[in-house]
């Protein structure tokens, strides 16, 4: 043991081993998805380019030049999307938003319209 280490006690090492696998797993399972998600190649050039236009717009919107930085965001998605078309799957925050829909109605029990099923 070094000496700027504190003794574990074996139940903490056993917890963070789980938590470090858990993230392993987790991580191989969304750059699987992500990987078959994004294998068309239009999909795939679309995505290099509209990924940084995402994060480029929020940097400048952020910065107070929303103008250029609405304009880079929108674009930037607007390019992503279009990569989904040609692949044919749906947009990956799509898909999250109707997976949190889903799972609030699962706990409501209800249609998310005010009333029940």
């Amino acid at each position: 043991m070094k000496d700027n280490q504190f003794p574990q006690s074996p139940c903490l090492q056993e917890l963070q081993t789980t938590l470090l696998r858990r993230v392993c797993l987790n991580t191989k399972a969304f750059v699987v998805d992500y990987c078959a998600r994004h294998a068309h190649p239009v999909n795939a050039s679309l995505h290099i380019v509209g990924v940084p236009m995402v994060a480029v717009g929020l940097i400048k919107l952020i910065a107070g030049r929303s103008a250029l930085g609405c304009s880079l965001f929108i674009g930037g998605y607007v390019l992503q999307y279009f990569g989904h078309r040609a692949q044919g799957n749906e947009v990956g925050e799509v898909m999250l938003l109707k997976k949190i829909w889903r799972r609030l109605l699962k706990k409501t029990g209800g249609d998310g319209l005010g009333g029940t099923n």
